[in-house]
């Protein structure tokens, strides 16, 4: 009998998290990995092999690596502390995301584009929050557990090429984290009272520079992006909840259900209870 999850056109053979507070060292002494391996670092630093050489690695940093790659890893702490960060009892501290993995539709992903062996990415909550989840996922190792790591696998891959077509369109790397910290700021009180000025000092940038970072990463400015969200989220509750519009507006930060209704409509070309009755 075929269990859910024993043909999967992706395979999840190890994730999870790993803190390191002694030095380590590991060389594949293999042919190369025998499938792929992503690996990004969340606090310290390493060294690993990338591109026929050793590269210091630090936070944000996304390894890739294919089926075939060497792969080496050395925290060690030495010298000028290129190799890890020395704790507060002298321990070398490095910590990171990580997973092997393999299948029919990574092969696939991975011809997609030119997939450089390290890259620099925002430590994205949402990012690393579905990267833990198929670590729990694949530690439970049953057929159905073994099946959403695979499609959260999917769905972690699809975020990456996000994020990396996002940062492509920017003027120089060192911004591409400052959007994603003041969009998940917003994200986080999309649904209450929040002011530029606050989005703002809270990634340390003027509100003008703030504003224009936003807008150019988006493609909207941070309102209006507070908006749309609040928007999309009440259009899902009047389509599949019971509850009373006016309460709708109120749980999605609206204050007043007149300005709720004349938003919405302009938005979406009805009035919300005629998308309630369309969609019912």
């Amino acid at each position: 009998m075929t269990m859910p999850g024993d043909d999967l056109a992706v395979r999840v053979h190890l994730a999870g998290f790993s803190r390191h507070e002694l030095p380590f060292h590991y060389v594949d002494q293999r042919d190369g990995l025998t499938s792929y391996l992503f690996r990004l670092q969340t606090e310290g630093c390493a060294k690993a092999l990338v591109g026929g050489r050793i590269r210091r690695i630090e936070p944000g940093d996304l390894l890739l690596y294919k089926p075939g790659d060497p792969y080496e890893l050395d925290i060690s702490g030495e010298g000028d502390g290129e190799g890890g960060v020395q704790g507060v009892c002298g321990h070398v501290i490095s910590g990171d995301y990580y997973v092997y993995c393999s299948g029919t539709w990574l092969d696939e992903w991975w011809k997609e584009r030119d997939r450089p062996g390290v890259a620099r990415i925002p430590l994205d909550d949402r990012l690393t929050a579905v990267w833990r989840q198929v670590g729990l996922e694949q530690f439970a190792a049953d057929a159905r557990s073994r099946e959403i790591a695979s499609h959260l696998l999917k769905t972690l891959c699809l975020m990456i090429d996000r994020m990396a077509e996002v940062i492509g369109s920017l003027p120089t790397a060192v911004h591409s984290f400052i959007p994603y910290r003041m969009r998940a700021y917003i994200d986080e009180r999309m649904t209450t009272h929040f002011s530029i000025k606050e989005v703002a000092d809270h990634v340390g940038l003027s509100e003008s520079r703030a504003m224009a970072l936003f807008t150019k990463t988006f493609g909207k400015p941070m309102k209006q992006y507070a908006m749309d969200a609040r928007l999309n989220l009440a259009r899902n509750r009047i389509a599949y909840e019971d509850m009373a519009l006016d309460a709708v507006a109120q749980l999605c930060g609206f204050q007043h259900y007149t300005h709720f209704y004349r938003v919405f409509r302009r938005q979406f070309g009805q009035s919300p209870s005629e998308f309630r009755r369309e969609h019912r």
